[in-house]
C-alpha cells in the first residue's frame, strides 16, 4: 500500500456493525414482546460484533421516530479479548462531553476515539438512560437480549433487572483504518435479520459468511440490515417491521459509510401478506438495483427460500415466488445472483425448506440452515471489478 493509499485508508469511515432502526409499536396484546421499550434511570448493556477492525472508532445512537428529544450519559465501550474476558471500560464523548440529547427524530454520532479493533472483534457497549424516553426507536429483533440494570451502573457479571429483545437506540459503528477492500450491505427481512438462529451466538447468515471470507483471508466485510417483517413493496402490520424497503433502502444500505456491494433478499412478506404481487416486486427490484447503480454500489439478488408448510403458504403465492426467482435468474440488471431457494430447498420437496434447514415454522433457517446460506456465497464474486 503506497503512503498515499495508507492516508486515504486511515481516514476512510467504513461501518463495522449496524441495526436499522424502526418505527415504535406502542401495542400489540399478541406478541407484548414486541412494544418497544421506555427507560428511566436505568443503564442498558448492548453485545455486538464487528464485522470489520480499524484504528479508530464511533458509535452511532438513532432516535429517528422518537417524539421527543433523548438524553443519553455515561456511554463506554469495552472489548473481549480471545479468553472471554472484556477490557477496562473507554468512556465515550459527544462534542467533548460525556451527555449528549438527541434531538426528535434525529441521530448524533459520538466523538472518534483511538482504539485498535479486530475483524469479529466482541465487544460491549453500556449507557445510562435519565429518561423518562418514551417508546424507544429501536431494532426490533437483536437476536442477543439487551441487559437492563436499574441506575447508573452494570457491574460486570451482575444480573440484570431485565432483559429486552430491541437494539436500543444503538444504531451503529463505523471504523477507521480498516484494511478492508470491500463492505458488502445484507438488506433484507426476518432471514437477514436471523429469526431462528442461536440466541447470542452470531449465527445470522451474514455471520457466517462473515467468518468464511476471513477464514479464506478475503478482505472484505459484511454489515447486516435485515428487519424482520420487513416488505419490499410496502410498510407490514407491525411498525417494527420498518418502513418498505424501497423506502429504506437509501439510508440502510446505500448511505452506509463506506458500502461498496449489497445482498437483497427480500419479498417473502410480500408474497405471504398478497400472493399476487410477482410483477411488483420485479419492478421494485429494478428500482432499488437502478438506485445502487446510480451510486456505484454493486447489486448481488437472492432468489427468495421456499415457504411451504408455513402460515402464510398459498398456492397463488408460490407462483408469484416461482416467477420471481425465475427472472432473478435469467434476466435481471443486477452484477450476480446468489441461489438461496437452491441451497435450502428439499430435493425430493423443491416448494419447500428441507426438514434439516429449517427452525420449526418451515420458513425460516435453524443455524445448520443460515451456514447452507452463507455457504452459497463465493467470497470471490465481491473481488471482481465491476
Amino acid at each position: 500500500m503506497s503512503a498515499h493509499d495508507a492516508l486515504m485508508a486511515a481516514s476512510l469511515w467504513m461501518t463495522a456493525w449496524m441495526a436499522p432502526p424502526a418505527p415504535q409499536v406502542l401495542s400489540a396484546p399478541e406478541f407484548p414482546e414486541r412494544v418497544s421499550p421506555s427507560f428511566a434511570d436505568e443503564t442498558v448493556v448492548q453485545h455486538v460484533r464487528l464485522a470489520i477492525g480499524g484504528k479508530r472508532l464511533r458509535v452511532r445512537f438513532s432516535n429517528a421516530y422518537g417524539d421527543r428529544p433523548i438524553a443519553i450519559e455515561g456511554v463506554t465501550i469495552a472489548l473481549r479479548n480471545g479468553a472471554g474476558h472484556y477490557a477496562r471500560p473507554m468512556h465515550m464523548t459527544f462534542a467533548g462531553n460525556d451527555r449528549m440529547v438527541m434531538p426528535a427524530h434525529g441521530q448524533v454520532l459520538s466523538d472518534a476515539v483511538d482504539l485498535a479493533t479486530i475483524p469479529l472483534q466482541e465487544m460491549r457497549i453500556s449507557l445510562y438512560l435519565p429518561g423518562p424516553t418514551g417508546p424507544c426507536t429501536c431494532h426490533s429483533r437483536g437476536e442477543d437480549p439487551t441487559q437492563v440494570f436499574k441506575g447508573r451502573s452494570a457491574r460486570p457479571g451482575a444480573v440484570p433487572d431485565r432483559r429486552v429483545q430491541q437494539r436500543v437506540f444503538l444504531s451503529g459503528i463505523d471504523v477507521a483504518g480498516s484494511t478492508a477492500k470491500r463492505l458488502v450491505v445484507a438488506f433484507g427481512d426476518s432471514i437477514t435479520d436471523g429469526v431462528g438462529s442461536t440466541i447470542a451466538a452470531n449465527r445470522r447468515w451474514p455471520d457466517l459468511f462473515a467468518e468464511r471470507v476471513l477464514d479464506a483471508g478475503v478482505n472484505i466485510g459484511i454489515v447486516n440490515a435485515g428487519i424482520a417483517g420487513n416488505y419490499l413493496t410496502r410498510t407490514g402490520e407491525y411498525p417494527s417491521f420498518g418502513e418498505a424497503g424501497l423506502a429504506r433502502f437509501k439510508r440502510d444500505a446505500l448511505e452506509v459509510p463506506g458500502a461498496t456491494d449489497t445482498v437483497i433478499l427480500l419479498g417473502i412478506n410480500d408474497i405471504g401478506g398478497e400472493p399476487d404481487v410477482g410483477e411488483r416486486l420485479i419492478a421494485g427490484y429494478r428500482q432499488l438495483i437502478a438506485d445502487a447503480h446510480a451510486r456505484r454500489i454493486r447489486v448481488f439478488l437472492g432468489t427468495i427460500p421456499p415457504f411451504r408448510g408455513s402460515t402464510f403458504f398459498t398456492e397463488a403465492g408460490e407462483q408469484s415466488r416461482l416467477r420471481v426467482n425465475a427472472w432473478i435468474r435469467a434476466d435481471n440488471p443486477a452484477d450476480g445472483i446468489i441461489d438461496f431457494d437452491r441451497a435450502l430447498r428439499d430435493p425430493a420437496n423443491p416448494g419447500r425448506v428441507d426438514p434439516r434447514f429449517h427452525s420449526g415454522d418451515w420458513l425460516h433457517p435453524n443455524d445448520d440452515g443460515y451456514r447452507v446460506m452463507a455457504r452459497a456465497i463465493d467470497p470471490a464474486i465481491f473481488a471482481k471489478p465491476r
